[in-house]
Order: structure tokens, then sequence, then C-alpha cells
């Protein structure tokens, strides 16, 4: 088995959709006192919560935790696969784990305030019901883990150079 066979989108989907599913629960708690909830606001120091501003959240704190998480798996799953890659996934804690999720973490929190800040100058505020909005913010953390585990994955199997 070639490592390149170890990474894959579907062995991310089950882990997204369980994400999805219980931030998704915990943004509706959030929301569903609201009559709606904005997407996106035209202010970077809004109180107000928005889908987006979730999404940004969620891209940062997930970026690091699922990177831990996923590293420590992965590795497991992929010396019992084939024991001759254990060199290359089991990487240590600091510098190189925590690397790669700070790298992950800040590249999620990046694009996310981009899609954001974007989002606001073409489209504008736009508001939808608490129970849209948990969804959306269900969606974005699958997307997140996806990412995280695709990018982490492929970083443990990259050179140990």
């Amino acid at each position: 088995m070639t490592s390149h066979h170890l990474v894959r989108v579907q062995d991310a989907l089950i882990p997204a959709a369980l994400n999805a599913l219980i931030n998704g629960g915990i943004a509706w708690f959030g929301f569903k006192a609201l009559p709606a909830v904005p997407l996106t606001l035209d202010l970077i120091s809004a109180k107000q919560h928005t889908v987006w501003g979730e999404g940004v959240t969620l891209a940062f704190a997930l970026g690091l935790i699922l990177t831990l998480i996923t590293a420590k798996m992965f590795s497991k799953h992929v010396i019992k696969e084939d024991p001759s890659l254990a060199a290359r996934v089991r990487r240590p804690i600091f510098p190189f784990v925590m690397g790669v999720a700070l790298g992950n973490a800040m590249a999620l929190f990046g694009w996310f305030v981009a899609l954001a800040v974007l989002w606001q100058r073409v489209v504008g505020t736009v508001e939808v019901s608490p129970a849209l909005a948990a969804s959306l913010v269900g969606l974005l953390a699958g997307v997140i883990t996806i990412v995280v585990e695709m990018r982490t994955k492929r970083a443990l199997l990259g050179s140990t150079a």
C-alpha cells in the first residue's frame, strides 16, 4: 500500500458529519432564541453572533484540536497498516504536530475571514432563521474537519527531513 492511498476524503466524511452535528447543535442553542441570525455584519467588533463569525472561531479552534486528534489516530492506523511508515507518521508533538496544528488553524482562519469579508462586500448583510444558521455552522464545521484531516495526514506522510 502506498502512502497516497492512506489519505482519502471518504475517510474524513464520518468525522466531518459528526462534527457538523455537534457544532450545528451547539450553534442551535446559541441561535434559537434569536428572531434571525445574520450571515455577516459590516463590523469587525460586532457583539452580535453571525454565522461566519462562528465559522471563523471554529476554523481556528478545530484547526488546532482536530490536528492533534487526527495526528494521533492516523499515526496509530498507519503503523498498524504498514509498519514501514512508522518513522514518517510518528512525529513529536513539539514542534512538528503543533506546527501543523498552527498552520491548519491559521490557514483556515485566514480563508474564513477572507470569505466572510468577500461575502459581506459582495452580498451584504443577509439574515437567516436560527435553524438555517445552525445548519450552516454545522456545514462549516464539516468542511473544516475534512480540510484538517487531509492536511494533517499529508503533513504526517511528508518526508522526515
